[in-house]
């Protein structure tokens, strides 16, 4: 299973979260959710997809709550 096809199966698990896929020292993500997070932290945006070392997590962190599960950080999307 690709990181993309994970970051779809936990987009389908949680909607209204913005999911993060840990893979070695990074974080990714996919599709809408990395598109915010170009347009919130200025995150390089290639094919729909984001990428950031997981020391960059603190300014997620700054602006929503997010917890930790498994190999993943969702992060609550505030309206």
């Amino acid at each position: 299973m690709t990181l993309r096809d994970r970051y779809k199966k936990l987009k389908k698990k949680y909607p209204n979260s913005v999911v993060l896929i840990k893979s070695g020292s990074f974080y990714n993500t996919y599709e809408d959710d990395a598109i915010l997070i170009h347009e919130l932290l200025g995150y390089r945006l290639v094919n729909k997809r984001v990428g950031f070392p997981i020391y960059n997590l603190y300014k997620i962190n700054v602006l929503q709550n997010y917890v930790l599960v498994d190999n993943y950080a969702l992060i609550e999307v505030c309206s």
